[in-house]
């Protein structure tokens, strides 16, 4: 991503494809930092592109990927559409959910021990904004609406779905 983020911006796509695509990298670099923190804490953190080794490097703070996450998040917020019909790509509501999911964590106790009131206010109005795309919602089914929950994973496209992927049948 770091290496897309580079050059992008000198790549001969039209500038709305461009946009799309350096939106869809700030995505992808927030989600890879996310796996990466929820996995293994605070590591080395770096946004730039690796070209060859470099000597010692320093442990960040779990602190300090959140912080990255959000950035880039939040660049991507300005680039991405509102939604696509392509499955894997990233849209404004997938970026608002991950940014909301991202301060939940950061203001939950292992990550905030005083218990800090401001997180969890940033949290629930980061939640707040992805309600407020009015674009989502839970999948109800008018014919047996008793069966609404079965009938949701039969489902390719529904309103509650705000980032989704598609795997191979014959994935492991």
């Amino acid at each position: 991503c770091n290496t897309a983020l580079n050059r992008l911006p000198s790549s001969e796509l039209s500038a709305s494809v461009k946009d799309i695509r350096m939106g869809e990298a700030y995505f992808l670099r927030a989600l890879y930092l996310w796996h990466i923190v929820e996995t293994w804490g605070g590591v080395y953190l770096t946004t730039e592109e690796c070209t060859e080794p470099s000597g010692y490097v320093y442990r960040s703070s779990e602190e300090d990927f959140y912080t990255q996450i959000i950035a880039d998040l939040k660049e991507a917020l300005a680039k991405l559409p509102v939604s696509t019909s392509d499955y894997g790509r990233a849209t404004k509501g997938a970026a608002l959910a991950y940014i909301a999911r991202t301060k939940l964590y950061a203001a939950s106790k292992l990550n905030n021990p005083s218990m800090d009131r401001k997180k969890w206010e940033d949290a629930r109005d980061a939640l707040s904004a992805v309600m407020g795309l009015n674009i989502y919602d839970l999948y109800y089914d008018t014919q047996n609406p008793e069966l609404s929950y079965a009938h949701y994973f039969c489902e390719r496209k529904t309103k509650e779905n705000i980032y989704t992927y598609l795997l191979a049948a014959n994935a492991t």
